[in-house]
């Protein structure tokens, strides 16, 4: 994640946040550090750390598919780093997943791939995009 220099302290959910500057990114530059073919199978592999979107499988299942398309054990072994820390957000803090298959939500920092929005919550996603 982006490092924070300051935030809100007044109230109980901050209103602002002060962080380092991120350069923008592409897609194609996130995933040749990542080791991923695109953000979608960074996410996914997400997903299938968490075990909560079944038609995924777990991660063994989809670590044998990504061998079956030609990656080799390094980019999977990265692309797992990157995706334990998605799916640790997912568990642990209640961040959505989807938003980060999107470039836009991604920059870099001192030569590195980082998260530069994690507002999208559970709460975001029933209030505005559930039907």
């Amino acid at each position: 994640m982006i490092p924070l220099i300051d935030y809100d302290t007044e109230h109980t959910q901050p209103v602002w946040i002060h962080t380092e500057k991120a350069l923008k990114t592409t897609q194609k530059q996130l995933c040749n550090i990542i080791k991923c073919d695109n953000l979608h199978q960074l996410v996914n592999m997400a997903w299938a750390i968490t075990g909560k979107k079944k038609y995924l499988g777990n991660y063994e299942n989809y670590a044998s598919h990504l061998r079956e398309k030609g990656k080799s054990e390094e980019d999977i072994d990265t692309m797992t780093e990157y995706a334990n820390t998605l799916a640790d957000l997912n568990s642990n803090f209640d961040v959505e997943l989807g938003d980060f298959s999107r470039a836009a939500n991604w920059g870099m920092y001192q030569g590195k791939p980082v998260i530069v929005d994690v507002g999208f919550n559970s709460n975001v996603l029933q209030q505005y995009y559930k039907r």
